[in-house]
């Protein structure tokens, strides 16, 4: 009997972190703040992809957000929440891009007016 309760009470703890984790990914998620329009570029600065899409983005005049995934704690639970495992991570309206993709994100800009190629 002791061991039915423990495993119930285990298995209750493990589903509330769950949940807390799930809740919390959904706060840092940087899509709640994107609407269908807004650009967030997430990356470091050593990285070199990272530096060639910023350098395009700027000089189109692209309007978008950088978060530093190394120096922000903003950037760190972003990425975190997105699940991704490298960068640059570009979050166009709720659409995300993993990776330098520059056709893919120039696909995504274009039905906002702008283009990086």
């Amino acid at each position: 009997m002791h061991g039915k309760l423990l495993a119930l009470f285990i298995a209750l703890i493990s589903g509330v972190m769950l949940w807390q984790h799930k809740i919390e990914a959904k706060r840092d998620d940087p899509r709640r703040d994107t609407g269908s329009n807004g650009i967030v570029l997430l990356s470091a600065e050593w990285c070199g992809y990272c530096k060639a899409l910023r350098a395009s983005l700027v000089a189109h005049e692209v309007p978008f957000r950088e978060l530093d995934v190394e120096t922000s704690s903003e950037g760190q639970r972003a990425y975190s929440s997105l699940r991704a495992h490298g960068i640059p991570v570009t979050v166009i309206g709720q659409d995300v891009v993993y990776g330098y993709d520059p056709t893919h994100i120039d696909g995504l800009l274009k039905p906002l007016g702008f283009a990086i190629q």
